[in-house]
């Protein structure tokens, strides 16, 4: 075959991946807009969460590099279901970063919400501080239980607990361990972020802050069409890094191969003048009649 139609095909294979891969991503985005089955609910997700008087004492607490103030309000547990989180590496949160130590926040639902349905009558949103929910009717929202719901900033030294909290996702029923923490950095003492203490309250101050010791995913949402629009996000962003690539190795191709070509006519022309020259050259050794 050709090295223009290998091109050729490489980049139709390619188009047609991109092509398949949308289409994966869209049914997955499907799926996984829908809210988990009665059935799924786990027993602990309809429980309160439970608050206590906590014994810790302040720490220091140190996250890449930085050190910060740690001040233990309550020991808290908490079963839910995620209903929105926000995303610290999006494009448009200009708050946080790689480095951030409140590296997730988990809006959740629990207890009535969840028992009654209600919380599927609502869209949720997170932004890089909040979490907004907006009931779909006014009968939904009159029924919509506005203090079994919280928007957690999370925080935790264990490597293993970051990593499942940053795999949670929406639809996920989920139970924590820790404390609601107070916390600063250490270079700015007086700059304290408060965790709130209640579920009732709403706005700036509502969110809790916790300092997370164990967590666990005790029900994935839908975790094979959740792999598959991990796999097929990655798969188009793959797709969309080698057609360009291929279009570029196809113009370095055909250029090497012209230069090649021309080279080739130039070495062909050489040898004829050669062989043109050595001929003359024999004529001229041909002795006359005279």
């Amino acid at each position: 075959m050709k090295t223009g139609k290998k091109e050729k095909l490489l980049r139709r294979v390619l188009l047609i991946g991109m092509l398949c891969a949308v289409s994966a991503r869209y049914k997955a985005t499907q799926e996984l807009k829908e809210w988990p089955q009665d059935s799924d609910i786990r027993q602990e997700t309809l429980t309160e969460p439970q608050q206590t008087e906590t014994t810790e004492e302040p720490f220091i607490f140190e996250y890449r590099g930085r050190e910060f103030l740690v001040e233990p309000v309550q020991d808290y547990e908490l079963s839910g279901l995620v209903v929105s989180h926000n995303d610290i590496h999006s494009w448009f949160d200009m708050y946080h970063n790689s480095r951030s130590v409140d590296f997730k926040d988990l809006c959740v639902v629990w207890g009535a919400n969840v028992s009654t349905g209600i919380y599927k009558e609502a869209d949720y949103s997170s932004a890089p501080w909040t979490c907004f929910y907006h009931p779909k009717s006014f009968e939904a929202n009159e029924r919509f239980f506005h203090s079994k719901l919280s928007n957690n900033h999370i925080l935790s030294d264990s490597s293993s607990v970051r990593d499942a909290v940053m795999g949670a996702g929406v639809g996920d029923q989920i139970h924590l361990r820790g404390k609601l923490i107070n916390y600063a950095p250490k270079e700015h003492p007086t700059n304290y972020r408060k965790s709130s203490l209640v579920r009732t309250d709403t706005g700036n101050g509502a969110c809790e802050v916790l300092f997370v010791d164990s967590f666990a995913i005790t029900k994935a949402h839908k975790p094979f069409w959740r792999g598959v629009d991990r796999v097929s996000r990655n798969i188009f962003w793959l797709f969309c890094i080698l057609l360009p690539i291929t279009r570029l190795l196809s113009g370095v191709l055909a250029h090497q191969q012209q230069k090649k070509a021309l080279e080739l006519a130039i070495a062909r022309r050489k040898r004829r003048k050669e062989a043109l020259a050595k001929m003359g050259s024999r004529y001229e050794e041909i002795p006359t009649g005279d």
